[in-house]
């Protein structure tokens, strides 16, 4: 213990002696005397070997050496007396350096090691002249440059040291690791991309602007329209989604008060109102057009967000019997505000209460359009299918009227035949505006004053084509007959606008097209097709009388091929004002239009030729149909009152009489008046009294059998179940006609034909019903035909001649529930 304390003593004097001796030390240690030692104690070679000699226990060190009670604590700093090395006292640069480089000369240590150049460099920084630090950058700027190469030296040297495997490894990991990286670069690029464009998609205003819709039309959420084809004239309105519009989940009920129909959903229609009847076309199609589309009454969309309809009407837990499953799917969204497409799917059928009358028809519709300030387009496709059960009609009346039988065990005319209806139409209408701007040109140079408008002369070039493939097949047993159609409409025209849009003459439009037209199957002569081909012209002029009054005039002739001679001509002036001081943007409407056309029949009324029964062959040469209407109609929207009146002259006219064949009145021409009127009445704040009455005349009721009157009223109480969310409505909705010949179905030319056998008052039949409206959703629960016949002695809800409603013989609950999803534009939210 001794012996360390005295050593400890001896450093402390030998440090102390030096400290008063001043050795010169330099900057990175102490300077090595003149006989090279680099310390002041120099102690012998061997002197670990030496013997201790004395005692040293007695030795004492006095404290003022010591400096504090604990030396070891005191002199801990100071017992390594060896100067630590650096880089800067190892590493000598080379003198080849001082002529070859004398910068690196200078800074070599500083440029080989770390800590020594970033002390230089800091150095160098701190004094801060332009000389000093234009050093640092060259510096800095050679340090990087040998450090990569140093790196790039070691793993060449570690790379050449792996074997073949390890090298493959390595490559591959390195390869992956750059395709992800590379993958990773381009993703989120795109992320970026898309962020940005979904950011101005967000906050640009989704604002449509186009000539071809009023103005107020720019700024709805949902507009559609459809189009008059001739001059691509649009007809917009706002789609109605209430609950008042899908209660009538058959569109011909909404229509009219009535129809004559087979009782299946998706079965053949044939409307009361005469006025409401397709006028032409393909003769074993226009039955089928309640269900689905043609181009003219297609409905063309354009959304400011995305728009989606789901519908479902049918009689859950009914039974294979009395099952109708009935699927609407619609969704809409605009590209642009410009460019809109849409897709819609409607399914309607049954397995029907009577036996081999079960019937799917079904739509499938895709359709395009673009509303620009110069250019114009709707297109679309519609395919339609029908396959339905052709029973004949049931053969006793007296089974459904007179007693209670089970439905199945109703004996109909045929137990297995059947047949399939198809349609395919492709159709596209394109319009291009051509204003003259250099009017406003030559105004504005005339007259500095003037100030330019789109309301100029302007020129419209147009051009619409339409194809249709009509197909029909009636098969029994093993047999069947065919009939078949295929035309090609092509038009073009010219519309010019001399003066502006509200002048007396606004527009004048000239055009002309072809139609051709091959038949399948269908003379006597076993002529498997025949072409027709016609070339017409046709014209036509609107105007405006003042601001509230429009009227136009059109005119068709066809001057070569077919149907030669065909002629029409229509025209109709409509009048609105606004009378009522307290609503005064309610309008009162005024229409009155006339309309006279010279037609061929149709061609498969001309020739029919049947496989299946020779009562069903005949090639007929049949005069013109001559056609003259008047019709007026009223509508005054605040009073829910509209009033349609209608009288028509029928020269000539074609017709199924009794035995289902085709026959023409050449005496006395038929003539035809029909009043239509519906008024809703309200009482007090709950109570609702919609009336819809059709009274008509028939002069001639064995051609055109009508019945006089037909009613449809909907009674009901309506209240809200909680204010702005969900409203009611709780009633019962019936139908009524006097009683009449009501047609029959012809299944072997797919028509409606006459009957004298039996009139009926098709029903009274009603159904009881609750109807909501929760936010945008409609659903309606209707226990249909409740009555079952009542107040009548016996059952009389026949739908057509040997045909009975589906829910006809007993009660069932039919549910509905119509349901559109979108995007509020204002709110950003989904409406529910």
């Amino acid at each position: 213990m001794i012996f360390p304390v005295l050593l400890l003593g001896a450093v402390l004097i030998a440090i102390a002696f030096e400290m008063q001796a001043g050795p010169v030390r330099g900057e990175y240690g102490p300077i090595s005397s003149e006989n090279g030692a680099c310390d002041t104690v120099i102690y012998p070679a061997n002197n670990y070997r030496a013997r201790r000699v004395g005692n040293f226990e007695a030795v004492s060190i006095a404290d003022s050496l010591l400096g504090g009670p604990d030396t070891l604590t005191f002199a801990e700093y100071l017992l390594d007396t060896v100067p630590q090395l650096t880089a800067r006292d190892t590493l000598i640069p080379p003198d080849s350096l001082k002529e070859t480089d004398p910068f690196r000369y200078k800074y070599y240590v500083a440029l080989i090691d770390s800590p020594t150049h970033r002390f230089v460099s800091d150095s160098l920084r701190a004094v801060g002249d332009s000389l000093a630090l234009c050093e640092v950058a060259q510096l800095d700027s050679i340090f990087v440059a040998d450090s990569i190469f140093r790196a790039k030296v070691a793993f060449e040297k570690w790379y050449a040291s792996l074997d073949k495997e390890a090298r493959k490894k390595y490559d591959n990991e390195q390869k992956q690791l750059r395709k992800r990286k590379h993958a990773d670069s381009i993703r989120l690029a795109k992320e970026d991309k898309k962020a940005i464009k979904d950011s101005i998609i967000k906050n640009t205003p989704r604002i449509l602007d186009t000539y071809a819709l009023p103005d107020t039309m720019h700024y709805k959420r949902i507009i559609a329209w459809t189009e008059d084809r001739d001059f691509g004239e649009l007809k917009p309105f706002v789609p109605d989604t209430s609950f008042n519009y899908h209660f009538y989940d058959y569109d011909f009920l909404r229509k009219d008060v009535n129809a004559t129909w087979l009782g299946v959903a998706g079965s053949p229609v044939q409307t009361y109102n005469f006025f409401k009847r397709p006028e032409s076309g393909t003769g074993f199609w226009n039955s089928f057009s309640a269900w689905t589309f043609s181009p003219a009454d297609f409905k063309q969309y354009n959304s400011k967000t995305p728009h989606t309809e789901l519908g479902y009407f049918g009689t859950l837990m009914a039974g294979d019997q009395k099952e109708s499953d009935n699927l609407h799917f619609f969704t809409t969204q605009n590209v642009t505000p410009e460019f809109n497409f849409q897709i819609l799917f409607d399914k309607w059928g049954g397995g029907g209460i009577l036996a081999n009358e079960k019937t799917a028809n079904k739509t499938l519709a895709v359709g395009v359009n673009y509303l620009g300030k110069k250019y114009l387009m709707n297109a679309g496709i519609i395919n339609n299918t029908v396959s339905m059960g052709e029973n004949g009609g049931i053969v006793d009346i007296s089974e459904i009227r007179d007693t209670t039988i089970e439905a199945r065990e109703v004996k109909v005319a045929n137990m297995s035949a059947k047949s399939e209806t198809r349609r395919t139409t492709f159709y596209v209408d394109q319009q291009l505006r051509i204003p003259f701007n250099f009017i406003n040109e030559m105004r504005q140079k005339r007259d500095s004053n003037y100030v330019a408008t789109d309301d100029i002369t302007t020129a419209f070039v147009g051009h619409a084509l339409e194809f249709s493939s009509y197909g029909r097949k009636y098969i029994e047993s093993s047999a069947l007959d065919s009939l078949g159609r295929k035309s090609l409409d092509n038009k073009i025209y010219l519309r010019l606008q001399p003066w502006t849009s509200g002048s007396v003459i606004s527009k004048i439009d000239v055009g002309i097209g072809d139609e051709y037209d091959k038949y399948l199957n269908v003379t006597a002569a076993d002529t498997s097709s025949v072409h027709e081909n016609t070339v017409y012209a046709y014209a036509g002029v609107s105007g405006s009388l003042g601001s509230n009054v429009h009227w136009n005039a059109k005119t068709h002739y066809s001057f070569a091929g077919a149907s030669a001679g065909d002629f029409d001509f229509s025209a109709k002036l409509t009048s609105q004002f606004f009378p009522f001081r307290k609503v005064k943007k309610s309008p009162v409407v005024l229409d009155f239009g006339v309309s006279t056309s010279v037609l061929r029949p149709e061609f498969y009324q001309r020739h029919f030729y049947s496989t299946l029964d020779e009562n069903f062959r005949w090639d007929k040469d049949l005069l013109k149909v001559n056609i003259s209407k008047a019709e007026a109609s009223l509508n005054i929207p605040h009073w829910d009152l509209s009033l349609d009146l209608g009288y028509a002259i029928l020269g000539n006219y074609t017709y199924y009489n009794t035995l289902g064949q085709l026959d023409q009145n050449l005496g006395s021409p038929v003539q035809v008046a029909s009043a239509s009127l519906r008024k809703d009445i309200k009482i007090g704040k709950l109570i609702h009294l919609d009336n819809r009455v059709l009274a008509q005349y028939s002069s001639n009721q064995s051609v055109l059998p009508l019945p006089a009157v037909a009613l449809n009223l909907k009674y009901y109480i309506q209240f809200p179940v909680q204010p702005g969310v969900m409203d009611m409505q709780i009633g019962v909705n019936g139908w009524w006609n006097t009683k009449w010949y009501s047609p029959k179905w012809n299944f072997m030319t797919g028509t409606f034909a006459n009957q004298d056998e039996w009139q009926y008052n098709n029903g009274p039949f009603f159904d009881v019903f609750i109807n909501v409206q929760w936010k945008t959703c409609c659903i309606f629960v209707k226990a249909q035909n409740l009555g079952a016949g009542w107040p009548m002695d016996h059952k009389d809800y026949f739908s057509a001649h040997g045909h009975i409603v589906t829910t006809g013989l007993m009660p069932s609950l039919k549910l509905g529930i119509f349901w559109p999803f979108y995007i509020s534009p204002v709110q950003n939210r989904k409406a529910n």
